[in-house]
């Protein structure tokens, strides 16, 4: 063979390896998102009292070609099934009767945005959500608003029923772009739940889990409580009420905090009361209230708390205690939180509240 064939020969071999080493690593595609509840009013509800539910989806799937990960588009397929009247939190007790879908003006929604073709009664205590049989596209992250649909209280005193919708299970589908090829398939999830007037009113937890804590320490004892209070009154500022807050058995707290003269206002919506912030000083560290923004979440407010003392008698209970939380705002109804706090296996208690909070 002659010096120019053996040449040719190299030089392509050599060109071919450069194509197969240049060659970009397949592109990646998760598939998920989850939907928002949004009630126009959460608590609080009476006899005969309408309230309205917005409803958003939010894409959250992505796909990671060389450049690093982007979003990807999602294209979500009906119908999906809002479950009202839920007693548990997997909706498998429902008190269907408690609470009525009322027919809006737009195809049965309130509201109709674009994609839905139509809102109705499903099964008792079901509300669906028809989407156009090509499905909704729903480009990123930021939430789209799909409709508003109209429920009513039946009940003269509604307990505390959970809303839970959900896709199909293979409904939210993304696909590498392009070609619009190697597609994932998944479900979509999104949980709220309306109350009407009680006695007492729930204290709920952080919409993301924040967890209660007591620390038992060298020093003096850390308790820690963050939840969420739902007050509706437009008029409501903590720097002008008292506030109190007791901890401990039912019946026989260990905590007792009392401020007559409000939280100050440190903020646009903010109210603080620092401590000397020294675990070896006993009583209150910290107390920030924080109003929660967002759609429906005017009347919502964080609450943070640190305290430290000697709470060894806590350590004499039994294993997973039930131990109480009680908070007032100037003789409002008190919001209260009474339920087992799990023994960690150092000692401490750590509790997260059952209710979540949709803000």
């Amino acid at each position: 063979m002659n010096r120019a064939v053996h040449g040719t020969i190299r030089l392509f071999v050599a060109l071919a390896g450069v194509v197969l080493l240049g060659a970009p690593a397949a592109d990646a595609v998760q598939s998920s998102g989850s939907i928002q509840l949004v009630p126009s009013k959460q608590t609080g509800i009476v006899l005969n009292e309408a309230i309205t539910v917005d409803v958003y989806f939010t894409n959250t799937s992505t796909q990671t070609p060389p450049q690093g990960l982007i979003p990807a588009i999602a294209n979500v397929t009906g119908p999906i099934t809002i479950d009202i009247g839920c007693v548990d939190c997997g909706c498998t007790q429902q008190n269907a009767a408690a609470l009525s879908f009322i027919a809006g003006g737009q195809s049965g929604c309130t509201v109709k945005g674009p994609g839905v073709t139509s809102c109705a009664a499903g099964a008792p205590g079901e509300v669906l959500l028809n989407l156009d049989p090509a499905g909704v596209n729903i480009p990123d992250a930021t939430p789209v608003f799909l409709a508003t649909i109209t429920l009513k209280n039946n009940l003269p005193e509604l307990p505390v029923l959970g809303l839970r919708a959900g896709t199909g299970v293979c409904a939210v589908k993304a696909c590498v772009t392009p070609p619009n090829q190697q597609c994932a398939s998944c479900s979509a999830e999104g949980c709220s739940f309306l109350a009407g007037i009680s006695p007492q009113q729930d204290l709920l937890r952080c919409k993301h889990s924040c967890f209660n804590q007591v620390n038992f320490t060298s020093k003096l004892d850390a308790y820690i409580f963050q939840g969420v209070a739902v007050i509706d009154d437009p008029n409501f500022d903590p720097a002008t009420e008292s506030f109190t807050l007791s901890f401990g058995v039912p019946g026989n707290p260990i905590i007792n905090i009392s401020i007559p003269g409000g939280i100050p206002s440190t903020g646009m919506g903010v109210w603080t009361l620092t401590g000397p912030g020294n675990q070896n000083v006993p009583g209150i560290d910290l107390i920030k209230i924080t109003r929660q923004t967002g759609a429906g979440c005017q009347n919502s407010f964080r609450l943070q708390v640190k305290f430290f003392g000697d709470l060894n008698s806590l350590q004499l209970l039994p294993p997973n205690p039930v131990l109480r939380t009680e908070l007032t705002f100037d003789g409002r109804t008190p919001f209260v939180n009474e339920e087992a706090w799990q023994t960690l296996q150092n000692g401490n208690l750590r509790n997260d509240i059952d209710i979540v909070s949709s803000c």
